[in-house]
């Protein structure tokens, strides 16, 4: 989940779900599409290895729902990454907070 190529550190989240879900979701989600959610819960982003540096989580729930959006959204990053300076490298070294 994102914002646009503009985006600033901070403005994508990540999105998860419980392992009971999977085949359900499995189904209705195509990688590089895009989807309008309606039913889920915000979360606390806290744990080890977190994919991105937002504060919160999205979990999604039994009843939560998705609509693949049409039309142009190349103005939507497929990736996002979030790069680090060389020397913040060094004092993730031991820190399981984030994925480095």
């Amino acid at each position: 989940i994102t914002s646009n190529k503009n985006h600033k550190q901070g403005d994508h989240v990540h999105a998860s779900i419980q392992k009971f879900l999977i085949p359900k979701f499995s189904k209705l989600v195509d990688a590089g599409k895009v989807y309008s959610i309606q039913n889920f819960k915000v979360v606390d982003n806290n744990g080890n290895y977190r994919p991105v540096s937002h504060q919160y989580n999205l979990l999604l729930l039994p009843t939560t729902t998705m609509n693949e959006l049409r039309g142009d959204h190349s103005s939507i990053d497929v990736h996002q990454l979030e790069f680090q300076d060389f020397e913040n490298l060094e004092k993730r070294v031991g820190d399981n907070t984030l994925l480095t």
